[in-house]
């Protein structure tokens, strides 16, 4: 979370984890080499450390102070991009602006063996994840009235930009 000025902050939460447990990074650790958004599996616990398996490299973490991990038994399509896994569980809704040909693409490409596709109506859902999706950026947008700039002007005044123009995608 973030106060008004800007400076991150935390909330501590007390979890148990067990031998087996996969977990996600929380934050970035380069003392450790982690990274945010990295998945791990707790691979030993014992009273003043927790070892976690990353690809094979354990690291041993201190418990006398906060370990920046989660749960990762679950993942969003966006923190999924670039990871590959066994199973793929996937909630496609078919009245959901976040289902789309987009995220659809990245949530079933992601498995090795099974996906499995959970939704609230199967007729509407192909319909739905047809449609491209567009996330339109600040500067796509362009005034109308562009043309009516001077040449050597920066910007229009108050009066040739009136309340009712346009604007449009370019």
């Amino acid at each position: 979370m973030r106060s008004r000025n800007g400076a991150l902050g935390y909330h501590l939460n007390r979890a148990e984890l067990s031998v087996g447990d996969h977990v996600r990074i929380t934050r970035n650790d380069a003392q450790n080499d982690l990274v945010n958004g990295q998945l791990a599996k707790v691979a030993a616990i014992d009273a003043t450390s927790v070892t976690i398996d990353t690809n094979g490299r354990h690291v041993q973490l201190p418990t006398n102070r906060p370990l920046n991990m989660d749960y990762a038994y679950t993942t969003t399509a966006h923190s999924a991009q670039g990871l590959t896994c066994g199973r793929v569980l996937y909630n496609a809704e078919s009245f959901s602006r976040t289902t789309a040909q987009d995220t659809y693409y990245v949530s079933i490409s992601r498995e090795r063996h099974e996906v499995v596709v959970f939704t609230d109506d199967a007729k509407k859902l192909p319909e739905r994840v047809d449609q491209l999706t567009y996330k339109g950026l600040a500067h796509d947008l362009q005034p109308v009235a562009t043309n009516e700039l001077a040449h050597g002007q920066n910007e229009l005044d108050p009066p040739a930009l009136g309340a009712g123009s346009e604007l449009e995608v370019g």
